[in-house]
């Protein structure tokens, strides 16, 4: 890099001394000019005293001019004209005293001068030969500098641009890492071609490492390890087609087996033979774990319901102690569990209930109530938990213990209103960690053991507190109301303050005051459910689902369920109801219309880019016409004519009419794909139509349909997202349009209608093309299923989802004629489009 090679030299500049071969003829040739014309005016009035003395100039002017041989021939030769001039020719040479001066002068001052004038002129064209040589080297040096700053240069492109691939490189496994996505690449035999960083810190291995291995081998847990190899041999094979999605465990180096959800691609080589599979997959370990842990929450508190309601309906104490100890042991997977009764006047306790003891422990074994774990519990306010019963130092392992083998446990008070009644309380022989939530549904059996324990030993309170205490237990540590409809005063728990935001010794108020906490959006909803239920005479039961505004400007969603009572004119007294805190649910919920929505905006995108050139045309159109208006209007008034003014304003209102076309195709377009939260509004439905007939206009004609449309004249409104309305209108069409695509081109045509049935807004896009098969209907709407070489098989899947969560329902059937018909109905609305849905027609209920 930083020599030149022979073909980047520059040319070197040959350095060549001034020849003087040409200039000898110089000097004797001024010689004899000056010789030739002192002969000529001797013996006239003009001869010169001392003519030689004109001959030294022409010696040194030969020896500046021809250097030093020419100076000295000429000197040569004016020697020869002095002595011609000192003596006659045929005469010997003389001079006299008088001259001895000048030919002293003359004898030495000639060659001196030649000699002197000579080597001047050498010295002079030495240097000038350097300085040639000096422009010339440093001339090669600048053209070396500037080539090697040119090599420079083009390495620093160089290392530019592989950086720039490297930070590309890294920005996409950045983007990879980021979403958490495991690439992995697997030839022909299913050895790993390449991984991504994520793969390789999941699998605990170095890339370097995990290139070449078998992934089956290597990495697929033995139960299915051989069953998973086969089934890739034979995709690869081409005998079984490749599953697109799929979940399955991988054994990792330090984080032992991983669950990862899979979505798998054939790789072909370029005659398309399959020579391997391109996999990206996501860990959902802890997704599937968290689900297994909701899952057991919900079947602790479906238990604690259940044992509520079974509580409710009246089962003696044995019944209910048996069926509560069989769901302990069911619901957290331990071999005992045991009700013990502290026996009144005695410091023991007896085996009430059990599950997995040996016979004749339940009903007759005791322990004592005192120093074993049960009595430790009695004395204590906390649950007991052990982990490991050899290593307890708190209390000592009672005999019953120790026999069975117990290992690990936990129990709780079963705590009664004037003292404790017993223990509850699960054991196993492994050693186990209970977690909070295990004990917190330990404390909710007893609870509800503890409070049917006082219901049965207590006398009978008025109905509306036995009523808020069934459904209490029924909730199970629920908050508890009562409205009293003949006073308008409610009666709340301690829990339902809590749950409210109220003081805790504030029990009683108006129904109104507890209104004014419900959120402002959902106390009119509120309001008609109740008054709906009291009013219908049959209507028992009523459930709803509301947020409320608490203290401190947070909002709270909570569950109320309650039921109503009448005397026996069917006349409504009193509604009691228990309520639930639905928070989590509720931002679940939400965050899953999210991801929805997320997806939905994804696939208006999609559906967008798929439409660009059309919409392009669409606004090239209005555009062009602008410009045309323009250009009209501007040649008018060059030309200054009076009579222009009517054409001026009219091509100028043309220019803003399609400026304003224009403007409402991008408006309704950016509305369409405007990335928000979904917002339920009351519309028009044949507005929404309307607006996905200017989106998907340019979409038809390129495909050369027609689009006809059959709106009801009563235009009927409903309360939806409108945008997600018109995705699911805009997806029909265009599969519609596509469906159509080998139909005759005069048969090409999208009927669209709009009409209420059965209190429902109903919407069907009809087709002319080859129909659904029946296999196809029954998986239309399954996510990922689709028959497009290029779809994702997602649009139905989301349009089904978004009709579902407004109420409605979305389903296909094949037309008689040909073709098929899509269909949605939502719930129809009475009344006027909500403000920010307004157009210029009004809803007719």
């Amino acid at each position: 890099m930083e020599h030149l090679t022979e073909t980047s030299r520059p040319p070197a500049t040959c350095i060549r001394r001034p020849s003087s071969r040409g200039r000898w003829w110089i000097g004797p040739t001024l010689l004899l000019l000056v010789v030739a014309l002192l002969e000529a005016l001797r013996g006239t009035p003009l001869w010169l005293p001392n003519p030689p003395a004109f001959l030294l100039p022409v010696v040194v002017l030969s020896g500046l001019i021809g250097g030093l041989g020419p100076g000295l021939v000429t000197a040569g030769l004016a020697w020869v004209y002095f002595a011609y001039h000192f003596s006659l020719p045929g005469q010997p040479f003389h001079y006299s005293e008088a001259d001895l001066r000048r030919v002293v002068v003359w004898a030495f001052s000639t060659p001196a001068m030649a000699l002197m004038v000579g080597l001047l002129r050498r010295r002079s064209d030495t240097l000038r030969d350097i300085s040639s040589a000096h422009a010339s080297l440093s001339a090669r040096l600048h053209e070396r500098d500037r080539a090697e700053q040119a090599l420079r240069d083009s390495e620093a492109r160089l290392v530019q641009a592989l950086q720039y691939a490297r930070s590309e490189r890294d920005r996409a496994e950045m983007y990879l890492d980021i979403a958490g996505v495991i690439l992995v690449a697997l030839d022909f035999d299913g050895r790993i071609t390449l991984v991504n960083r994520r793969g390789c810190s999941i699998l605990g291995f170095p890339e370097s490492e995990l290139l070449a291995k078998h992934w089956f081998a290597s990495f697929v847990p033995e139960p299915i390890r051989e069953r998973m190899t086969q089934e890739f041999r034979e995709v690869m094979s081409g005998s079984r087609p490749l599953p697109t999605a799929a979940e399955y465990s991988i054994t990792t180096r330090s984080q032992g087996e991983r669950i990862v959800s899979w979505h798998h691609a054939l790789l072909r080589s370029d005659t398309g033979a399959i020579i391997g599979m391109l996999s990206s997959g996501e860990d959902i370990t802890e997704l599937r774990e968290q689900q297994a842990e909701l899952r057991t929450r919900a079947r602790q508190q479906a238990a604690v319901a259940g044992l509520g309601l079974r509580a409710l309906a009246g089962d003696d104490l044995d019944a209910l102690f048996d069926h509560a100890v069989r769901l302990l042991a069911e619901v957290l997977h331990v071999e005992f569990s045991k009700v013990q009764q502290l026996l009144p006047g005695s410091r023991e306790l007896i085996v009430r209930a059990g599950v997995g003891w040996n016979e004749g422990v339940v009903g007759q074994a005791t322990v004592d109530a005192v120093d074993s774990q049960a009595g430790y519990t009695l004395r204590g306010t906390e649950p007991v938990v052990v982990e490991n019963l050899a290593d307890e130092y708190r209390f000592v392992a009672p005999p019953l213990l120790r026999e069975h083998d117990v290992i690990s446990g936990m129990t709780v008070t079963i705590q009664g209103r004037h003292g404790p009644f017993g223990v509850l309380g699960v054991h196993s022989k492994q050693r186990r960690r209970f977690d909070e939530e295990d004990v917190d549904f330990l404390q909710a059996v007893a609870n509800v053991l503890a409070d049917t324990i006082e219901r049965k030993r207590a006398e009978q309170e008025i109905r509306d507190q036995t009523e808020r205490l069934r459904l209490a237990l029924h909730a199970a540590r629920m908050g508890t109301w009562a409205w009293d409809i003949t006073t308008n005063l409610t009666q709340r728990s301690e829990e339902t303050n809590r749950l409210l935001g109220c003081p805790p010794d504030q029990t009683t108020a108006a129904l109104e005051e507890f209104l004014e906490i419900v959120h402002p959006e959902d106390r009119p909803q509120l309001e008609r459910t109740i008054e709906e239920c009291l009013r219908d005479e049959d209507c028992v039961d009523y459930l709803a689902e509301y947020r409320v505004v608490l203290p401190d400007g947070g909002v709270r969603w909570l569950a109320d369920r309650g039921q109503v009572y009448r005397d026996s004119s069917k006349k409504p007294m009193r509604l009691i109801g228990v309520i639930m805190d639905i928070t989590a649910r509720k931002e679940a919920e939400e965050q899953a219309r999210q991801h929805q929505a997320e997806l939905a905006h994804v696939m208006r995108i999609s559906d967008v880019d798929e439409m660009a050139s059309g919409l392009a045309h669409e606004l090239n159109q209005p555009l062009t016409a602008v410009v045309n208006f323009a250009q009209g209007a501007l040649r008018r008034l060059r030309q200054g004519e009076d009579s222009a003014n009517a054409g001026i304003v009219e091509a100028i209102e043309g220019a803003a009419a399609q400026a304003h076309r224009a403007a409402e195709i991008v408006r309704r377009l950016a509305k369409f794909v405007q990335k928000r939260q979904p917002q339920t509004a009351t519309f028009g439905i044949n507005e929404a139509v309307e607006e996905v007939l200017t989106l998907v206009a340019a979409d038809a004609r390129d495909n050369g349909a027609v689009i006809r449309t059959e709106l009801d004249l009563e235009n009927p409104c409903v309360s939806a997202d409108n945008i997600q309305v018109q995705q699911v209108v805009l997806n029909l069409v265009r599969n519609g349009l596509e469906a159509m695509s080998d139909t005759k081109e005069s048969d090409r045509v999208i009927t669209i209608r709009t009409s209420v049935v059965d209190d429902e807004v109903l919407v069907a896009v009809s087709d002319r093309g080859s129909g659904v098969s029946a296999e196809t209907l029954q998986n239309l709407f399954q996510p990922f299923f689709t028959t497009k070489a290029t779809g994702m098989g997602l649009g139905l899947s989301i349009s089904r989802s978004i009709i579902d969560a407004h109420g409605g329902r979305l389903w296909a059937a094949n037309n008689p004629e040909g073709g098929a018909t899509f269909q949605f109905t939502l719930p129809l609305v009475h009344g006027e489009a909500s403000n920010e849905q307004r157009t210029d027609r009004v809803c007719c209920g």
